[in-house]
This record gives structure tokens, sequence and C-alpha cells, in this order.
């Protein structure tokens, strides 16, 4: 986002929980001066909009749908205004609104305020643990792998000739790798606002969002052009775009998120995309791309390894003191947590996957269950209220988080559940993806193996394909997973990599949690040899 005089310039923003794409008709002449910038998503109330600018300079051009995961073109018939009301209609919560309601409710007296105040820090300490205000923050326990992506950047921004730019980072689930390299970037933006850095400009693709892995080439076409066309087009834009030798130099950097996602039978997508950084021409490509899988180069073919190069990142999953030392951070603006609470937390989180954002979702429901336990009390008239967050609170939050039905159903599943889910979940694993589609025969293909490689008569043989398909409309009943049909080959492709008929197989709970539930049964032994903690 940019602030320009009295007049903001957004690509891409929130209003709330939703993201819209905007575009901004500047009313005054002249040079105008930057205020502002920042490449973070800022979270906008939208009464602050309507402050900054009059919504007639102003035009939502599509909003990002939660549902189909994709930008929503707005009626073009639709005046301004009325596309300024629909962005308030399409927002979940007002934020101006929630203002309000805490402004009345501190205006009962001085010791009703001193209650509220209480609360209120509970509340702040909701915001500082959202996930989204983690992106683009700086994580003290990175600062190598933020100085060895900063020196790239730096150099391929800088760099005039051929050079390395291209960079894999890569590391487990929730170690920090986008965040660092976001924090990175705004580092940037603001040594570019100084003078001190040639002008660049900066794309996001996560590729787990996109439709197809070719809708990729859209994105960035859309990005360069500010034109919209199929891929096809787009795709032969690009490749002209990075082909020119003469012209104004224009440079891009490019975060590919979830790129294990655009890994495609021919690999056509990836090749595309590393093989435009390294040529020499006035416009510039500059990417970094992000996957959970560590060896995921030396699984992509020798063309693609290639351009993909040898400059790379590994982010380590936290150790303990790296995960206390994240969370007192995050929290030292609100002293809410007794200290044995976020070691808890730390401890737990840290034995289970090191996914700092298990941690701060840990800390989260903690959070939300004081705030109930307080509004409690003060119903029923108790003058002496805690607002302090104890370890028994963490506590109660982890086995909320483990109580939900699907885990409950888990408890207790068959042994060829237990197989199917097991299956499922190491696929995931194994392949990076946190989320995705899994073919029913590719699932069926790993069962094989892990009942063989167990050895465990109860799981041999494994269930017929008719059996197999009973068994996953049972486990879709329950909502352990999710059965989806794509409408073509092509999602199919973007999801699973695969090709078929039948459904694809969603597991509909996290990989360690099928860890943690299944140790404390039968099925120990099954979870254990399959599935791993970081």
């Amino acid at each position: 986002m940019r602030i320009i005089s009295k007049y903001i310039i957004i690509t891409y923003f929130f209003i709330n929980d939703n993201l819209f794409e905007a575009s901004h008709y500047s009313l005054s002449s002249g040079s105008l001066e930057i205020i502002y910038e920042t490449s973070s998503t800022d979270l906008i109330p939208s009464e602050s909009i309507v402050s900054l600018l009059p919504p007639s300079s102003f035009e939502y051009t599509s909003f990002y749908s939660q549902s189909t995961k994709t930008l929503i073109p707005l009626p073009k018939e639709e005046s301004k205004f009325e596309r300024f009301r629909r962005g308030i209609k399409y927002s979940k919560v007002l934020v101006g609104r929630e203002v309000r309601e805490e402004t009345e409710r501190r205006g009962g007296g001085g010791e009703e305020e001193e209650k509220v105040e209480g609360e209120g820090i509970l509340r702040k300490s909701l915001s500082l643990l959202s996930l989204s205000s983690v992106l683009g923050s700086s994580l003290s326990e990175r600062q190598t792998e933020k100085s060895v992506i900063t020196t790239f950047l730096k150099n391929s921004i800088m760099s005039s000739g051929k050079s390395s730019n291209a960079l894999f980072v890569a590391g487990p689930p929730g170690c920090g790798k986008t965040a660092t390299v976001l924090n990175v970037i705004d580092n940037l933006f603001t040594l570019r606002s100084l003078g001190s850095l040639p002008s660049f400009s900066f794309l996001v693709i996560n590729a787990m969002s996109l439709r197809t892995p070719y809708d990729a080439y859209t994105s960035l076409w859309r990005s360069v052009s500010g034109k919209v066309c199929n891929p096809v087009e787009a795709s032969a834009g690009l490749d002209k775009w990075f082909g020119k030798k003469e012209g104004e130099k224009n440079v891009m950097v490019l975060l590919l998120d979830e790129m294990d996602y655009l890994v495609t039978r021919k690999q056509t997508v990836l090749y595309d995309l590393f093989d435009w950084p390294g040529r020499v021409t006035v416009n510039k490509l500059c990417i970094i791309g992000i996957a959970n899988t560590i060896n995921l180069p030396e699984r992509l073919l020798p063309r693609v390894q290639s351009r993909l190069g040898l400059l790379r990142v590994t982010f380590q999953a936290y150790n303990v003191e790296q995960m206390k030392s994240i969370l007192k951070t995050r929290l030292r603006e609100v002293e809410c947590f007794e200290d044995g609470a976020v070691e808890f937390a730390a401890r737990k989180t840290v034995g289970l996957s090191g996914d700092c954002r298990r941690a701060f979702l840990v800390c989260a429901e903690a959070v939300k269950g004081v705030i109930d336990r307080v509004r409690a009390e003060k119903e029923l008239g108790k003058e002496d209220i805690s607002y302090t967050v104890k370890v028994r609170d963490v506590v109660n939050a982890v086995r909320g988080m483990t109580d939900v039905p699907q885990l409950q159903s888990l408890r207790c599943c068959s042994d060829f559940d237990a197989l199917v889910v097991v299956s499922a979940a190491s696929l995931l694993s194994s392949t990076g993806r946190e989320e995705g589609g899994i073919g029913v025969e590719e699932l069926r293909q790993k069962m094989s193996a892990v009942a063989a490689a167990l050895g465990d008569s109860a799981f041999l043989p494994i269930p017929s394909f008719p059996e197999l398909l009973q068994i996953l409309n049972r486990l879709n009943d329950c909502r352990m997973i999710i059965l989806e049909t794509p409408k073509n080959q092509s999602m199919r492709l973007a999801a699973a990599g695969t090709s078929g008929v039948w459904p694809l197989v969603f597991l509909n709970v996290d990989v360690y949690d099928v860890l943690d539930v299944l140790v404390q049964t039968k099925h120990r032994k099954l979870a254990e040899k399959n599935l791993r903690r970081i």
C-alpha cells in the first residue's frame, strides 16, 4: 500500500477479512510526495478509507471470495460509490463498530473502566497473536536466514549483468519462511524510498490459492502489464517481456510461495518462471521460491534443476528456547501471560510440530478461555478477578483443540480407518503440502506400502478398491476426510497432480494431530513408524 499526498494507491488491500483489488484515479496534478509505503498487508477499517480519500476518486475492481479463493470482478455498471458500499457489505466485521462499542462500555464510571481495561488487554493480546499480524513482522530467531536473503535480493536488484537471480527457501511448515522474506522486502522498500536501492516492484504468488498452476502466468502478466488474459497469452507476453533488450529498465521481485503446488507432469510452469531470471534483458526478474519440501529441487526434472540453481536457504524447526523467545517478543506489549504458561505452550508445540503458528493458536485459545471466565465471574458479581493467562488455561486450550469430533472419532477408529488416515497424512508430509487432494489410487498404493512395511496382519491384505471407496465415504460422513470431485482435469492436476475420474481425498485433520491422537491408541506403532515429529 502506498499513500501519496492525501490520496492512496492500493493494488490489493483488506477491508477487515476480505481482500480487494483496487484502482485509483488521482484528482490532483503535479508531483506527489510519497508519505508512506509498505509491501505488507494492512488491515484498514472501512471508516479510515473514507477519511483518507473520497469514494468518488477510488474504486474497487474485484473482491476476494473466501469460498472460491479467487478474485471476483465487480459489475462494471455500478457506480464507484456503490462499489464502495459493496465493499462494506462483504466485510465480515466492522472494526469501527467494535471501537464504538468499546467506547460505550468504557463510559460507565471509573471502577467499571478499570475492569474493561483488563479485558481490553486480553483482546489486544488476541490481535497480537493473530496469524495475519505475524506476516511481514521481524522474527528475532531468523537473523542468519534474513541476512542471506537480504544479500541475495540486494545483489539481484542492483546487478545489471547475468547473475544468480533465483533463490530456493525450504523448511518445515510454520518456521517463519514467508514472514522472514516479507520482512526483508519491507526493509528493502525503506532503502528504496531513501534512494539507497534502485526502484523495483514486488509480487507475491501463493500457488496454493491458484485455480491451476498455469494461472501463475496470468498473475505475473497482470502485474507487469496491467492486462488480464488467459494463461497461454500471458505466457507468450511474459516471454516477450523478459526478452526485451532495449528500453527502460524494470526489476520485478517475485515471491513464489508454496511452489510445490506448481509441479505439473512436464513442469513447464516452473521451468519458465526460473528460466526468465537468467536472461540478460532490460526487464529483470528476481524470484524466491518457498516450499516445505527440502529436497524438492532433486525431485524436479534436470532442465528445471539447472534453472533453479544452487542458492538455497534452509529453515530449521524452532526449538523450545526459540519458540519461547518468539512468544515473549510477540506479547511484550501486554503482560497477561505467566512465564510458565508461555513455556508450556512452547514445549507443547515444539514437542509436536515446531510450527510457531500452532503456538500462536494455542495461546489465542487460552486467552479466549480467560475472557470467557472473566465475563462469567463478572456476571456472578465477583470482585477479585484475575486477567492473567495461567498454565491451566493453556492446558485447557490444548485439550479443547484436540477434542474436536473428528479427533474423537479417530481415537476409536478401526484398523483400516487408521491405515487410510495415516497413509493420507504420510503422503501430505512426504510431499511437503500442508493441504491438497490425494488421488484414490495413489492413496491405495501408499496404504499397500505402509501395510507391507509394518507387517501386521491386522492391516493385510489391504482393502480392495470398492472396499476402500466405502471406507472413504464413511470417513467423509464423520468429516475426518473430505471427498471432492474437481470440475476439470486442470483443477485436478493443480490440487493433486493426478488425473482420473474418482474424487480427491482431502485430510480434514492436522497431520500432527493424527500422530498425537494415535500414539495413545492401539495404532501407536502404525503412527510412529509413518509419521514423525519435527
